[in-house]
């Protein structure tokens, strides 16, 4: 019959018997492969199975001037985005179990913090038990060097005869 040709609007809906708007709507649900012409005026791709189904009122199976979709190239795409799901899950699931092991280190390098803190405590207080009671002895034996000292300062004779 006619084949595959472009054609107007106006020509595609006199040969097919639908409306220009019909065959805009169809364009629009790309149903219909349409081009700009280098004149400005919309031209539609019509094959013989496209005439026929506008002529009947039927939908289009297949949009014309489009490649039919390979299955097997959608099927690999659709395996390989579950793959990324999988993967996405996998590293989900790996960063929360990161997570809950830094939380328990953390855990735990706090309470060594807060025993180290308490040994801490208990040192100090011993130091200043032991400052207090050894205080008093050590002025006094502060004294004493001092005292020991003056007298090395005295000249020999002096010493020897005790003045």
């Amino acid at each position: 019959m006619t084949g595959d040709k472009l054609y107007v609007l106006t020509e595609a809906a006199e040969l097919t018997g639908a409306t220009v708007e019909t065959i805009r709507q169809r364009i629009k649900r790309r149903k219909l492969h349409a081009v700009k012409g280098n004149d400005g005026r919309v031209r539609v791709r019509l094959t013989d199975a496209d005439i026929a189904a506008l002529k009947t009122g039927q939908p289009t199976s297949q949009p014309t001037g489009q490649l039919v979709e390979d299955s097997s190239a959608i099927k690999a795409l659709e395996a390989h985005v579950q793959t990324l799901c999988e993967q996405l899950e996998q590293q989900r699931a790996d960063h929360q179990a990161d997570r809950q092991a830094l939380r328990d280190e953390n855990n735990q390098l706090r309470d060594g913090l807060s025993a180290e803190r308490d040994h801490a405590r208990d040192l100090a207080g011993r130091l200043d038990t032991a400052h207090r009671e050894y205080g008093d002895e050590a002025a006094r034996l502060r004294q004493e060097i001092t005292t020991l000292r003056t007298e090395l300062a005295r000249p020999w004779w002096r010493r020897l005869i005790r003045r």
